[in-house]
């Protein structure tokens, strides 16, 4: 499947955002179908979030739109095989839990088979495509023979992998390539951004209170994942964060703010509040994201990231949002304050 041919327009933008929350009903049917079908179910196919649109529009009438319902009908059957492949992933990942537990190996199953349990109302809304595994560098050789015994292989590139560089490893089923699971030592993958801003086991720890703030946690990762592993872009990845916002209590907020000088995440956290704040605009939403502000005192961030930027990020004819989400990297990477410097 392609990526859309033309940015999307402002109304196409606010009605698929509408669709992604996983908490927010869905606009009528009427806004809906004046939308070009191929233009909404290519743009959510390529931002991830086909599964809760699936599970919205399945409750509208769509008779008379024969271009809609064909589109509903096929990306329905996509999402069941999706589905099966999330359950087949847990149950292996039970397996692996299982035998690092025996082995003692510290370790934390995150992003998303976590944030489908967690964050999510309908663990469906949230299908995986692997597990990810964040461990301590001390856990990596053992945990490697682990899954080996377990019958899993591992990915390597035949010329310029970088396993070692990325602190990312990807393991296959030997019998089933599909069912996959990848361990890390740090989920921020590019090394001259990991020099200013980490995000290894330990640091995990300490955003989770080893254990005691899992949701503060999810927090910090879903803002990593979006912020530092992938430039804003596809929708899916703010919409976690929006769920990890949501599932905040004030507890959590005070532990963040505690150990934000150790996590040295400020900038991250600004840009996916002020982007959660343009997209996600109801003023339910507003309430926990200025009390995230003033529970962090964030200072100021510089934000060259906007809406359209993400919106239109899988069209690779888009330079602008391609230029601004450069620009924020680059930001990241060289000129953003972090406290505790």
């Amino acid at each position: 499947m392609s990526p859309p041919n033309r940015p999307l327009d402002r109304q196409e933008q606010q009605i698929l955002c509408r669709l992604a929350d996983p908490d927010c009903a869905p606009p009528d049917s009427g806004e809906i179908t004046g939308i070009d079908p191929d233009i909404l179910f290519d743009a959510a196919l390529h931002h991830n979030i086909e599964p809760v649109l699936v599970r919205k529009l399945s409750k509208l009438d769509f008779t008379g739109f024969e271009a809609f319902a064909s589109r509903l009908e096929k990306s329905t059957k996509d999402q069941m095989f999706m589905s099966a492949i999330s359950l087949a992933l847990d149950d292996k990942a039970a397996g692996v839990r299982q035998a690092m537990e025996n082995e003692k190996l510290p370790h934390a199953i995150v992003k998303g088979a976590a944030f489908a349990t967690d964050l999510y109302p309908f663990p469906s809304d949230r299908p995986y495509s692997d597990i990810d595994i964040l461990l301590p560098k001390s856990s990596l050789e053992p945990a490697m023979a682990i899954m080996s015994s377990l019958g899993y292989t591992q990915h390597k590139r035949q010329h310029f992998d970088k396993s070692a560089s990325n602190e990312e490893q990807k393991w296959g089923l030997r019998d089933n390539p599909l069912l996959l699971v990848e361990l890390h030592t740090n989920l921020v993958h590019i090394s001259a951004l990991r020099s200013r801003i980490s995000l290894a086991y330990e640091n995990y720890a300490i955003a989770g209170a080893n254990g005691a703030r899992p949701l503060a946690g999810h927090f910090v990762v879903a803002v990593m994942h979006a912020a530092a592993g992938h430039k804003f872009h596809q929708l899916k990845l703010l919409v976690d964060v929006l769920q990890a916002t949501r599932a905040l209590n004030v507890d959590d907020i005070e532990h963040i703010a505690a150990v934000l000088p150790q996590l040295r995440i400020h900038p991250e956290i600004s840009m996916c509040l002020a982007l959660l704040d343009e997209m996600f605009s109801d003023a339910t939403e507003m309430e926990c994201i200025n009390a995230i502000r003033s529970g962090l005192e964030l200072p100021y961030c510089w934000k060259p990231v906007d809406a359209h930027a993400v919106m239109n990020a899988p069209n690779t004819h888009f330079w602008r949002s391609k230029i601004r989400r450069h620009a924020f990297r680059y930001y990241q990477m060289t000129l953003a304050s972090r406290p505790g410097n």
